[in-house]
Protein backbone atom coordinates (compact mmCIF):
# COMPACT_ATOMS: atom_id res chain seq x y z
CA UNK A 1 0.00 0.00 0.00
CA UNK A 2 3.16 2.30 0.77
CA UNK A 3 4.11 1.87 -3.03
CA UNK A 4 0.70 3.09 -4.37
CA UNK A 5 0.54 6.25 -2.23
CA UNK A 6 4.17 6.67 -3.21
CA UNK A 7 3.45 6.56 -6.70
CA UNK A 8 0.18 8.30 -6.49
CA UNK A 9 2.47 11.43 -4.86
CA UNK A 10 4.29 11.43 -7.80
CA UNK A 11 1.89 11.60 -10.06
CA UNK A 12 -0.14 13.81 -8.12
CA UNK A 13 3.69 16.66 -7.97
CA UNK A 14 3.90 15.97 -11.18
CA UNK A 15 0.65 16.79 -12.69
CA UNK A 16 -1.12 18.42 -9.57
CA UNK A 17 -3.78 15.95 -9.15
CA UNK A 18 -6.15 16.48 -5.95
CA UNK A 19 -4.46 14.09 -2.22
CA UNK A 20 -5.86 10.99 -2.50
CA UNK A 21 -7.45 11.22 0.64
CA UNK A 22 -9.69 13.66 -1.53
CA UNK A 23 -10.24 11.09 -3.92
CA UNK A 24 -11.51 8.69 -1.52
CA UNK A 25 -14.04 10.98 -0.04
CA UNK A 26 -15.72 12.81 -3.21
CA UNK A 27 -15.37 9.31 -5.06
CA UNK A 28 -14.39 6.52 -2.87
CA UNK A 29 -11.47 5.49 -4.72
CA UNK A 30 -9.04 2.73 -3.69
CA UNK A 31 -5.88 1.87 -5.53
CA UNK A 32 -4.77 -1.94 -5.62
CA UNK A 33 -1.61 -1.71 -8.33
CA UNK A 34 1.14 0.64 -8.47
CA UNK A 35 0.77 -0.27 -12.27
CA UNK A 36 -2.84 0.90 -12.95
CA UNK A 37 -3.26 4.08 -9.98
CA UNK A 38 -4.61 6.44 -12.87
CA UNK A 39 -6.59 3.74 -14.99
CA UNK A 40 -8.24 2.76 -10.91
CA UNK A 41 -8.72 6.66 -10.47
CA UNK A 42 -10.53 7.19 -13.71
CA UNK A 43 -12.65 3.75 -13.44
CA UNK A 44 -13.87 4.46 -10.32
CA UNK A 45 -14.66 8.32 -10.57
CA UNK A 46 -16.43 7.37 -13.88
CA UNK A 47 -18.06 4.56 -11.88
CA UNK A 48 -19.84 7.14 -9.14
CA UNK A 49 -20.63 9.27 -11.34
CA UNK A 50 -22.58 6.70 -13.57
CA UNK A 51 -24.12 5.30 -10.35
CA UNK A 52 -25.69 8.93 -9.73
CA UNK A 53 -26.79 8.91 -13.46
CA UNK A 54 -28.49 5.59 -13.39
CA UNK A 55 -30.28 7.06 -10.27
CA UNK A 56 -31.66 9.74 -11.86
CA UNK A 57 -31.82 8.12 -15.44
CA UNK A 58 -34.58 5.70 -13.37
CA UNK A 59 -36.71 8.40 -12.57
CA UNK A 60 -36.43 10.47 -16.09
CA UNK A 61 -36.78 7.50 -18.05
CA UNK A 62 -40.11 5.92 -16.93
CA UNK A 63 -42.00 2.39 -17.98
CA UNK A 64 -45.11 0.79 -17.46
CA UNK A 65 -43.06 -2.20 -15.26
CA UNK A 66 -41.10 0.14 -12.85
CA UNK A 67 -40.93 -0.57 -9.30
CA UNK A 68 -43.63 1.86 -7.35
CA UNK A 69 -41.27 3.73 -5.39
CA UNK A 70 -40.03 4.94 -9.17
CA UNK A 71 -43.54 5.71 -10.25
CA UNK A 72 -43.76 8.08 -7.01
CA UNK A 73 -40.35 9.62 -7.83
CA UNK A 74 -41.41 10.38 -11.62
CA UNK A 75 -44.59 12.30 -10.58
CA UNK A 76 -42.67 14.16 -7.95
CA UNK A 77 -40.72 15.62 -10.69
CA UNK A 78 -43.72 17.33 -12.49
CA UNK A 79 -41.89 20.75 -13.37
CA UNK A 80 -38.38 19.62 -12.83
CA UNK A 81 -37.84 17.09 -15.26
CA UNK A 82 -36.05 19.19 -17.80
CA UNK A 83 -33.59 20.26 -15.25
CA UNK A 84 -33.26 17.30 -13.66
CA UNK A 85 -32.68 15.53 -17.33
CA UNK A 86 -29.89 18.55 -18.78
CA UNK A 87 -27.97 17.46 -14.91
CA UNK A 88 -28.12 14.01 -15.97
CA UNK A 89 -26.60 14.72 -19.58
CA UNK A 90 -24.03 16.50 -17.87
CA UNK A 91 -23.53 13.28 -15.77
CA UNK A 92 -23.37 10.80 -19.04
CA UNK A 93 -21.38 13.32 -20.78
CA UNK A 94 -18.46 12.32 -17.79
CA UNK A 95 -19.05 8.73 -17.85
CA UNK A 96 -18.42 8.52 -21.94
CA UNK A 97 -15.49 11.09 -21.31
CA UNK A 98 -14.24 8.49 -18.71
CA UNK A 99 -14.65 5.67 -21.25
CA UNK A 100 -12.73 7.22 -23.53
CA UNK A 101 -9.75 8.27 -21.55
CA UNK A 102 -9.98 4.35 -20.38
CA UNK A 103 -9.80 3.29 -23.94
CA UNK A 104 -6.93 5.40 -25.00
CA UNK A 105 -5.14 4.60 -22.09
CA UNK A 106 -3.12 8.04 -22.52
CA UNK A 107 -1.69 9.61 -19.15
CA UNK A 108 -2.33 13.17 -19.78
CA UNK A 109 -5.69 12.41 -20.88
CA UNK A 110 -6.72 10.14 -17.75
CA UNK A 111 -4.64 13.22 -15.60
CA UNK A 112 -6.66 16.28 -17.59
CA UNK A 113 -10.04 13.80 -16.53
CA UNK A 114 -8.88 13.32 -13.31
CA UNK A 115 -8.61 16.83 -12.52
CA UNK A 116 -11.26 18.18 -14.12
CA UNK A 117 -13.97 15.69 -13.07
CA UNK A 118 -12.76 16.49 -9.60
CA UNK A 119 -13.33 19.97 -10.00
CA UNK A 120 -16.19 20.03 -11.59
CA UNK A 121 -18.08 17.61 -9.06
CA UNK A 122 -16.36 19.39 -6.10
CA UNK A 123 -17.53 22.97 -7.42
CA UNK A 124 -20.73 22.60 -9.02
CA UNK A 125 -22.03 19.02 -9.70
CA UNK A 126 -22.23 17.58 -5.78
CA UNK A 127 -24.40 20.66 -5.21
CA UNK A 128 -26.89 19.98 -7.81
CA UNK A 129 -26.82 16.15 -6.72
CA UNK A 130 -27.83 17.23 -3.49
CA UNK A 131 -30.26 19.07 -4.07
CA UNK A 132 -31.89 16.70 -6.82
CA UNK A 133 -31.88 14.71 -3.28
CA UNK A 134 -33.44 17.09 -0.95
CA UNK A 135 -36.09 17.39 -3.27
CA UNK A 136 -37.25 13.44 -3.43
CA UNK A 137 -35.99 13.83 0.32
CA UNK A 138 -38.93 16.05 1.15
CA UNK A 139 -41.44 14.99 -1.42
CA UNK A 140 -41.62 11.56 0.35
CA UNK A 141 -42.08 13.08 3.43
CA UNK A 142 -45.28 14.60 2.06
CA UNK A 143 -45.69 11.49 -0.38
CA UNK A 144 -49.26 9.41 0.15
CA UNK A 145 -50.63 5.92 -0.65
CA UNK A 146 -52.48 5.65 -3.68
CA UNK A 147 -54.97 2.75 -4.34
CA UNK A 148 -54.32 2.57 -7.99
CA UNK A 149 -50.78 2.54 -9.20
CA UNK A 150 -51.88 3.46 -12.70
CA UNK A 151 -52.33 6.62 -11.61
CA UNK A 152 -49.16 7.35 -10.97
CA UNK A 153 -48.15 5.96 -14.23
CA UNK A 154 -45.93 8.29 -16.59
CA UNK A 155 -47.25 8.87 -19.91
CA UNK A 156 -45.21 11.20 -21.68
Amino acid sequence: MKDIKNKYDQFRKKYSLPKLEELTKEFAVKLESPDLILHDIVDKIKEEILDKAKTLESIIFIGSSDEPSILYEANMLKGKREKIFAFYKKLMSIVWNGRKVETSANEEDMVKFIKETHNDWTKNLKKEFIEICKIFENKWKDASLREATTEMMYHG
